[in-house]
């Protein structure tokens, strides 16, 4: 990194499509043109459903990013930007400082400004969940920042925020409010699909350690 760029308040990160080599040889007799000379030629597969937003939510793990160079942009032709990437565009351009100490996999940054808190989270899992935060001061509405609709705020004056696998929201808290304690919550679809997943994984670590007979 320039040593003159060391001292910027924020980040820009970068996401890379590493293409992959498919060898077409073996197919193309098989095709109307068996006669053509095909070699190796290169793929760029593209991540599907949720998982197409996980390079954007784990850049925002790393850094405070103010811009994301995303490559995959110019293979996918989406019809419209993901929510993920319009919740990003819809922070402000100014310094977001991370909430320290939450629980994996949660990212929860924020910058207050003169009668609002604006509010970065994101969820860096596979898994559906709901953060729900707890807020110093009580402020008079919850709006997402991308569809400007409103989030229920609870009697002590929290707010529960709905995130997708690998999602991206931004929030604005009106009125302000510092963000104190925040926790994720799983339905127990979830938990239970984790319990599966761990008992595959404990099933081949015990076949991969037990000596053939």
């Amino acid at each position: 990194m320039p040593r003159r760029c060391r001292p910027a308040p924020r980040r820009a990160a970068l996401i890379f499509e590493q293409p992959l080599e498919i060898d077409l040889a073996a197919v193309v007799p098989h095709g109307p043109f068996g006669s053509a000379a095909v070699g190796a030629t290169l793929v760029h597969a593209q991540p599907a459903g949720a998982d197409a937003g996980r390079g954007l939510a784990e850049s925002l793990i790393a850094a405070d990013a103010e811009t994301v160079f995303d490559m995959r942009a110019a293979f996918s032709a989406a019809a419209a930007s993901p929510p993920a990437r319009r919740s990003f565009a819809a922070l402000p351009t100014r310094r977001l400082d991370l909430v320290a100490g939450l629980p994996a996999p949660l990212v929860v940054r924020s910058h207050a400004v003169a009668g609002a808190t604006w509010v970065s989270v994101v969820n860096a899992a596979p898994e559906p969940g709901c953060a729900v935060m707890t807020l110093g001061g009580r402020p008079s509405a919850a709006i997402d920042a991308v569809d400007r609709s409103s989030l229920a705020l609870d009697e002590a004056g929290g707010v529960s925020v709905p995130l997708e696998p690998w999602g991206v929201r931004t929030l604005i808290l009106e009125g302000g409010g510092a963000i104190g304690a925040v926790r994720m919550d799983y339905d127990a679809r979830v938990r239970q699909r984790v319990l599966e997943r761990m008992e595959r994984l404990l099933l081949r670590r015990a076949a991969l350690e037990t000596p053939a007979a």
